[in-house]
């Protein structure tokens, strides 16, 4: 097996079929701690508290895609396997969470490119911007609907 290969097989095993993804996210990590530190050279707000509370924020979204995916697939299972009812839909609800802090990630990096003066096309930034309006509005109609139809079951 060629080293390729073990490393993609890893990368699968963890992260499932997907992986890419995850890892692209690491990346947008890694760059958003990158252009926060040269924007905080520049405008001489250097400080190791915030880099620090950076660096333990993007740990918090770690463990709040790890929470998300973990127990939708709980949820999924328990449900099916001993209540007998499909919640497959649960399953969206990790990867919607993790599409919400992939944009923000995004997002953020723009924002810092734009102050260490990176010309970033107006589309990009109102098309994220737009998609996380997008995204917030169906998580708000998602959460609406429900608390509707509990308040109706009561």
């Amino acid at each position: 097996m060629s080293m390729k290969s073990f490393v993609l097989s890893i990368l699968t095993d963890a992260f499932g079929e997907y992986w890419y993804v995850f890892i692209s996210y690491m990346v947008f990590n890694i760059l958003d701690w990158v252009t926060g530190s040269l924007k905080a050279m520049k405008l001489r707000n250097v400080s190791s508290y915030l880099g620090l509370r950076g660096l333990l924020k993007k740990l918090g979204c770690w463990i709040v895609i790890g929470l998300a995916f973990s127990f939708s697939s709980m949820f999924v299972i328990i449900s099916r396997e001993v209540l007998g009812v499909n919640l497959s839909i649960m399953y969206s609800l990790g990867w919607f969470t993790f599409l919400l802090l992939i944009v923000n990630e995004i997002v953020s990096i723009l924002e810092n490119l734009v102050v260490l003066n990176v010309k970033v096309p107006d589309i990009l930034m109102k098309s994220l911007k737009l998609t996380d309006n997008i995204l917030d509005d169906v998580s708000k109609k998602i959460l609406d609907k429900d608390s509707e139809e509990s308040s109706k079951k009561k």
